[in-house]
This record gives structure tokens, sequence and C-alpha cells, in this order.
């Protein structure tokens, strides 16, 4: 049904409702049981009628929905540096198949590089010079992602010294990552 003065009608309304904003909140709290039975019954009837129209919506915004799920994503990862940092490290990680097998689904492990992310974006803010979480033993070289491989030291020595790695930490990594799977695994 179309009405003759839709957006006259849609304003008078919407003046109306600011205008009587404590009815209407009132009107909403004493009927609230009764508008969500309401709105559950109607979607419930009107299923393929509202997967027409989202799929419709949906075809007709996709550059639209495309580019506000890049700002979304653009201002969560500035938001929350610390944890993008994490995840990403970690995806190249699981990419690489560097990630133990006994810690790729430990929660605690994972608490711990997402501290030490939190801690390098905290040392960045406080001290006002860029530092990265560095793996001692690249994983460009084959070393794992996990807590005990990773360090917090300046943007500028973290580029300079790009993938080179002493033996001796490469053998203390591992020695300290054979240790953990022992504690792991050890029987009472």
């Amino acid at each position: 049904m179309a009405y003759k003065n839709k957006e006259k009608k849609a304003a008078n309304n919407k003046a109306w409702r600011e205008a009587n904003k404590e009815k209407t909140a009132a009107y909403y709290e004493a009927n609230k049981e009764k508008k969500a039975a309401y709105h559950k019954a109607w979607h419930k009837a009107n299923k393929e009628k509202r997967a027409a129209y989202n799929k419709d919506w949906a075809a007709a915004n996709k550059e639209k929905r495309k580019e506000k799920r890049a700002a979304n994503n653009k201002a969560w990862r500035e938001a929350n540096p610390d944890k993008s940092n994490a995840y990403s490290a970690r995806r190249r990680a699981l990419k690489l198949k560097l990630i133990p097998k006994h810690l790729k689904k430990c929660p605690v492990e994972k608490q711990r590089v997402l501290d030490i992310h939190k801690l390098c974006v905290l040392i960045s803010k406080v001290t006002g010079i860029d530092h990265h979480v560095d793996h001692m033993w690249p994983l460009s070289d084959d070393g794992p992602h996990w807590s005990g491989n990773l360090q917090i030291i300046t943007a500028r020595e973290n580029m300079t010294k790009q993938a080179s790695v002493d033996l001796e930490v490469k053998h203390n990594i591992q020695q300290a990552l054979n240790e953990t799977v022992a504690d792991k695994f050890q029987v009472a």
C-alpha cells in the first residue's frame, strides 16, 4: 500500500516520538513481551520474504558492505594493535606450520603471546620509540612461534637484525621448547 505523503508522515511520526520520548519508552517497556512475541511470530511467518529481501539488499549493496567491512576492520586494527599483530603473527606461523603441536590450541600460550604484544604496544606508547615483537629464531629460518621465542626490541634493531640468529640461541630455544613438551606430557 503506497501513501501519498509518505515522507511527511514519517517526519511527523519522528517528531512526535522525539517530543514524547518518555511516553514511548514507557509503552515499549510495558509491552516488551507482547512486542517480542509479535516480532517473533512475524519473522517466523515471513521467512521466505525476509530471506528474499536480505538477498536482494545484499546484492544491491555489495560495494557498500565491502567498504564498510574494510573500514570496520581498519578501525579495529587501529584500536587493537596488540591483538592485530598477535593474530597476524599467528596466521603467518600457521601457514608455515611453525606452531608446536602441543601449543596450537593451548589458551595459556595464546594469552602469553597476546600479553607480549600488549606489552610491546605499551612500551612503544610510554617511550615514544617504536618497538616490535621479534622472533629471536625467525620464522623464515623455521623458528617456532611460541612465547619462549619472542622478545621486544626497538623497530630499528629488528629491521637491522632481519633473519640473523646465533646457533646458541637456536639451541637454547629448542631446548626450552623440549622442556615445555616434557612438562606438559609428564605423568605424575
